[in-house]
Parts: structure tokens; C-alpha cells; sequence
């Protein structure tokens, strides 16, 4: 892929962390090694959290790491300055997608704004304007001996016992 986008020798680029952040920090050398093996060099440059949002907020970056409370993109893009069109943070196609959302937001058809949302989410990830990773307090794990659960994550105010109360477990599928 990097070839036919006119990298055949791949290329580099510094991917900005916040220092406090371990958990960045881990997953930031994860990336390094990983995307070694195809041929991009990535230096990792660890910043205070002032300077890393003001690099942010000014697209001082070649790549940098920001956490996220959600794992659907259309919130993910919310989330930057609290409105679509004002995606600085980004790198954005930004017009169209306050477009969409606009059309979103206005309709009343619930089956068409559902469409919509899903449309809206797979074109924000097209764009590559960031990279999603697994939300670890929203990942989901499933067993097969695990009954009654169906990737709830939360029943009001981090109210995990709901849910919890209601499984069981089947001991003919654990091994």
C-alpha cells in the first residue's frame, strides 16, 4: 500500500505523546514497532500536556496521540470543540461532514438518521483523520460460556451490577 501511494521506501514521522499518560506511552511503542515492519519509522516525542494540546489545537504535528471516552467516530469528531465544522484539531475534510450532520440532526425519519449515523461514521473514517483504537473501558471481551451478555457496558453513572446480576455461566463451554 505504502508503494502505490508513492512510498516504496516507506517514510518517517514523530508521533507526539502526553508524558503523564503511561497507557500512551505503551501504546505509542506498540505503533513504533509495528509499523517498522512496513516501512515507517516513527520517533516518539513525549510532551507535557500543555504543550501536547497547544501542538493540537495549532496542527503542530505529524501524528500525535489523544484519548477518546467513546468508540463511535461521529462522537469522536463531536468531541473536538464541541461542534462539526470546527474539526481544528483535525485533519478534516470539514464541510462535508458538517453536512451530513446537519441533515442528521434534522430528520426525523428514525430508520434514515440511523442510515445516516452509519454513513456519517464510515466517511469520518475514510477521511484518516485519525486512527481509532479499542477504548479499554468500553472493550469487549466475550467468552462462549458467558450467558446473558451482550456487550453492555454501563446502566447509568459507570452502573455495571445490573447487567452483572442477570449472566451466568456455562460450565459445559469453560474448559
Amino acid at each position: 500500500m505504502l508503494t502505490t501511494a508513492g512510498y516504496p521506501k516507506g517514510f518517517s514521522l514523530t508521533l507526539q505523546v502526553d508524558s503523564k499518560d503511561s497507557t500512551e506511552g505503551d501504546v505509542a511503542q506498540l505503533i513504533e514497532n509495528e509499523w517498522a515492519k512496513v516501512g515507517v519509522q516513527v520517533t516518539i516525542d513525549s510532551l507535557s500536556t500543555t504543550a501536547l494540546e497547544a501542538n493540537r489545537m495549532s496542527r503542530s504535528y505529524d501524528l500525535l496521540m489523544h484519548q477518546f471516552n467513546v468508540n463511535d467516530p461521529v462522537n469522536i469528531l463531536l468531541s473536538f470543540n464541541g461542534a462539526v465544522g470546527n474539526t481544528s484539531a483535525l485533519y478534516l475534510s470539514t464541510e462535508p461532514f458538517a453536512a451530513m450532520y446537519q441533515t442528521i440532526i434534522n430528520d426525523t425519519d428514525l430508520t434514515k438518521q440511523t442510515s445516516d449515523i452509519k454513513q456519517m461514521a464510515l466517511a469520518v473514517l475514510a477521511d484518516a483523520g485519525y486512527i481509532p483504537f479499542a477504548d479499554p473501558v468500553e472493550l469487549n471481551c466475550y467468552w462462549p460460556w458467558l450467558k446473558n451478555y451482550y456487550g453492555e457496558t454501563d446502566a447509568g453513572y459507570s452502573n455495571l451490577m445490573p447487567m452483572i446480576s442477570e449472566l451466568w455461566i456455562d460450565p459445559s463451554l469453560k474448559n
